[in-house]
């Protein structure tokens, strides 16, 4: 259900119900490792198509943390953390806690984050002003930056910064 962004006090709560839903059912969703020369990409299109429907679905940004495995691993990928800012039409990727363990053996640390644009309102898959100054505040991290979003015509995709 789309609330009309006049009607603030029903979007409000319904978008911090829909948040709040859709970070549990993600922490119960077990993601898979991607592996190879093109494990990173993989990474982001299964984001892409598993997490940015929920985003437009119920018009909220999410962030996702992507970890990368250290060492003699280094083509693994997983899903690291996933997160949201409830009434924002931006999101930090400190609200999606980075897990560095899964009991596999391996270090794993942060090579990614990817966010959702769940409507484009206007940014027709490109970074906005607010990402770009989220991304600058994390330059000393050395990531790699990636958006979803839907166009005005209705199609989606995925870009990197």
């Amino acid at each position: 259900m789309i609330i009309p962004r006049t009607s603030s006090g029903i979007r409000a709560q319904l978008a911090l119900t829909n948040a709040h839903a859709i970070k549990a059912w993600l922490s119960f969703f077990i993601t898979p490792v991607f592996s190879g020369t093109d494990a990173e990409k993989n990474a982001i299109q299964w984001v892409h198509d598993n997490i940015h429907p929920l985003a437009v679905k119920f018009d909220v940004e999410i962030t996702v943390n992507l970890a990368k495995a250290q060492g003699s691993h280094s083509q693994l990928w997983r899903i690291g953390g996933v997160g949201t800012n409830h009434l924002s039409n931006a999101v930090n990727p400190s609200s999606a806690l980075l897990k560095t363990s899964y009991g596999d053996g391996k270090a794993w640390s942060w090579g990614a984050n990817w966010h959702s644009h769940a409507r484009g309102y206007g940014h027709d898959m490109n970074f906005s002003g607010p990402d770009r100054n989220i991304i600058k505040s994390y330059s000393s991290h050395n990531i790699k930056w990636y958006v979803s979003s839907q166009n005005k015509k209705g199609g989606s995709g995925w870009k990197s910064f």
